[in-house]
């Protein structure tokens, strides 16, 4: 059976792509522990704590591996402390090439497990309470995480440690880390993972519903983009909807999603969240890869055209202009320096605030400290602004 038929230029042009992102896989990250001993021989490291939780199936026999890519029938909690090196740079993830050095490469500092889902949420509640001392709202927020595709758990974790710091985020942070193969040829069978893994992610929401948690900002990458809209989709049908009562916002970076999909997923999910925002750049190449894959050449991540989204009070964030992060354009709200600088800048403290009040008013003017070198676009359904700093 013949899937589908590609030019001979197309099909190279694919396999090109192909080999690129195999090139930027080629040694894939792990765990690298700190003893205490060295840690005074990285004095200007930081530290962030993650709160993990998981249907990964756990490996004890790794202490680099931790969570593999097997399934698990059961969640997992953890926290990790990931120490930052004094030497980092915005946007990066400073791996080891061989023996860690703390003072130069991301290390775990250390972990905690947690025996069951009521003691991981009291330590999370307590963590955002200390917290909230520091926020201006003086509420208990959080920002939980879900990665993408080809991601392992060390470098799904590293990531939302990179994120908080670079961002310099006093907002607690938990990672929800799906099964992904981490492997760049197991997209399939990351594809069935994101369907194995909607009923742990409404698991995780209900559960930090119930919680004394205030306010939670649900942040989706790439593939985990489709593991949150369904998850919300299938908490909307099933009558949870009042589960999703603290949410403070939904970000969807670089989402790997068929337009027809997200649209009949946003059918179901009302109201919608607010505010709602997609992060896209038309050079995305990782999404190029995933539109040859699926047929579908042009996903949600990787499109601007507003009249393609059925669906008022979402505003699409181009951030095709910016330079300096990946090579592949699929992960530069994280890695672009110059966007990190950006956002950052914005003076109120609740940067979804800011980028929805700069949508609503066209204008971000007085708004944006620092510098940038490149324009960001921020589009609604009914009007297209230009915000340069």
């Amino acid at each position: 059976m013949i899937l589908f038929s590609l030019p001979k230029r197309s099909a190279l042009s694919c396999m090109g792509f192909v080999l690129l992102i195999l090139a930027g896989c080629a040694s894939r990250g792990g765990l690298d522990y700190q003893d205490s001993a060295s840690r005074s021989a990285a004095p200007l490291a930081s530290v962030s704590s993650i709160f993990v939780a998981t249907n990964r199936q756990a490996n004890l026999d790794d202490a680099r591996i931790r969570y593999g890519s097997q399934r698990s029938k059961q969640l997992g909690y953890a926290r990790f402390d990931v120490s930052i090196p004094g030497t980092h740079k915005i946007g990066e993830i400073e791996w080891p090439s061989g023996q860690a050095d703390p003072a130069k490469h991301f290390v775990t500092r250390g972990h905690h497990d947690y025996s069951d889902a009521h003691s991981f949420h009291k330590a999370v509640s307590d963590h955002s309470l200390q917290k909230a001392e520091r926020l201006p709202t003086g509420q208990k927020e959080l920002v939980l995480y879900i990665h993408g595709y080809n991601t392992n758990f060390a470098e799904g974790l590293y990531r939302v440690a990179q994120i908080q710091h670079d961002y310099d985020m006093t907002v607690p942070m938990m990672l929800f880390s799906w099964p992904s193969a981490g492997r760049t040829g197991l997209y399939v069978y990351d594809r069935d993972s994101v369907k194995i893994s909607r009923d742990a992610l409404v698991q995780v929401i209900e559960q930090l519903h119930r919680s004394n948690i205030e306010q939670i900002t649900l942040v989706a990458h790439s593939l985990g983009s489709e593991l949150l809209m369904e998850s919300l989709r299938q908490m909307h049908l099933s009558g949870k909807a009042s589960f999703l009562s603290k949410l403070n916002g939904v970000i969807l970076l670089s989402p790997d999603l068929d337009l027809d999909v997200f649209n009949a997923q946003l059918n179901q999910i009302k109201p919608l969240p607010r505010p709602f925002f997609i992060f896209a750049s038309q050079k995305d190449e990782a999404l190029q890869v995933s539109g040859l894959l699926t047929g579908q050449e042009e996903r949600v991540g990787n499109s601007v055209d507003l009249s393609k989204i059925n669906h008022s009070g979402i505003s699409v964030v181009d951030v095709t202009d910016f330079t300096g992060g990946d090579r592949l354009h699929h992960s530069t709200v994280a890695t672009s320096p110059a966007l990190v600088t950006l956002l950052k800048g914005l003076k109120q403290q609740n940067p979804l605030d800011a980028l929805q009040t700069s949508a609503n008013q066209q204008t971000i003017g007085t708004r944006v400290v620092g510098t940038a070198t490149l324009p960001l676009r921020i589009l609604t359904k009914t009007t297209e602004a230009v915000f340069a700093p």
